[in-house]
């Protein structure tokens, strides 16, 4: 039973990587008017197949494996450190890091993520517990600086006026 979940999870994660490439393969990149060169289209079309064929290669791994998969992954993105994917990569990577028990590599993958989102309050919690357990005097300044960030964005948060669909006693 747990093998036949750990196969369609990583159908799913597999899907769910190759999705973008599918879609992109279908729609039209460019108005007429903006259309490249010829040559640059073809170069960009030959490396858009390329880096699909890599990620599609990055995926092709046990699904009993998850640090083959994050092995391959960040092979993956230090060959296309300026992939579209590159956020679903590394989110994938500090999932997998987490259900591998691995809370080493998870930190610096949610570490990555924030680069890209340094006010994503699920991750700066995720990653304030993380360093909280490794139980070192590094990794807890750097959960204090991640604490402070999050207590700032909640404090920006609670003075933005609350989304449509929320009301004010609760946003508040």
């Amino acid at each position: 039973m747990r093998q036949a979940e750990n196969r369609v999870g990583s159908y799913a994660l597999r899907a769910a990587l190759l999705l973008p490439a599918a879609l992109l393969a279908v729609s039209p990149l460019f108005s007429e008017d903006q259309k490249p060169a010829p040559q640059l289209a073809r170069r960009e079309a030959a490396h858009g197949q390329e880096e699909s064929e890599a990620l599609r290669q990055a995926l092709e791994v046990s699904p009993n494996d998850p640090q083959a998969l994050i092995r391959n992954l960040e092979e993956f993105l230090a060959r296309f450190p300026e992939s579209s994917r590159g956020e679903q990569i590394l989110r994938t990577i500090y999932r997998m890091s987490l259900q591998s028990n691995d809370p080493r590599k998870a930190t610096a993958g949610a570490e990555k993520l924030l680069e890209l989102k340094p006010e994503d309050p699920e991750l700066l919690t995720a990653v304030i517990g993380l360093l909280e357990r490794q139980n070192d005097d590094a990794g807890r300044r750097k959960a204090l600086e991640y604490a402070t960030r999050l207590i700032a964005r909640a404090e920006k948060m609670t003075a933005e006026p609350p989304p449509e669909d929320v009301s004010e006693e609760k946003w508040r």
